[in-house]
């Protein structure tokens, strides 16, 4: 939860017991809502302590935006990081409603409003309208990586995934690591 790490992030900026922070990473991603915002408290606390993410699982997608965010990118080898890209996922209920003798009836003000909802087919205009949207928000996920990470390739950022010992993921993370202890221990040993 994005709020939660807000918080966390807050607390822990100003407690002088907290010395650095690891954030452990186990997702497959998520929604591009309040991303930019969190990677920014992210980079305020990176201004102040060390923080880092490592992930034994998996880190992708909207959890790989957030790492990205972070001062350094560890992972077990065989974890699954990347996933780099966007997109929007709609079912398009409207043959089966018709197979059931069910049809939208809808009223609206606005020419996009609406779209989406179960048993409406899209038409071409908010087709175009979603695919404008998504290249914009893949646009600036894909620009935040490369300005954290210069390193990766758009031929990296297609939205596969890779484990973290593979060839290809060298650029997406800074080292390998089997547990969380040996991160921990790294970074006390950097502070």
């Amino acid at each position: 939860d994005l709020a939660q790490l807000g918080g966390a992030l807050e607390q822990a900026k100003t407690d002088p017991n907290v010395r650095a922070m690891v954030l452990y990473m186990d997702s497959p991603g998520g929604i591009a809502l309040g991303l930019e915002e969190a990677g920014r408290q992210i980079r305020d606390f990176a201004a102040v302590k060390p923080i880092v993410t490592y992930t034994d699982a998996q880190c992708c997608s909207a959890a790989y935006h957030l790492a990205a965010s972070t001062d350094a990118i560890y992972a077990a080898p065989s974890a699954t990081i990347g996933s780099i890209s966007t997109y929007i996922a709609l079912v398009d209920e409207s043959e089966a409603w018709a197979k059931e003798g069910l049809k939208l009836e809808l009223f609206r003000d606005g020419k996009y409003k609406g779209m989406g909802l179960p048993g409406k087919k899209l038409e071409d205009h908010e087709r175009a309208f979603l695919q404008d949207n998504l290249e914009k928000v893949g646009a600036r996920f894909k620009a935040h990586v490369k300005a954290r990470r210069p390193g990766v390739k758009d031929s990296t950022m297609q939205g596969q995934w890779f484990m973290a010992n593979d060839t290809a993921a060298k650029a997406l993370v800074d080292g390998t690591a089997d547990d969380l202890s040996e991160i921990i221990a790294h970074i006390m040993q950097q502070i």
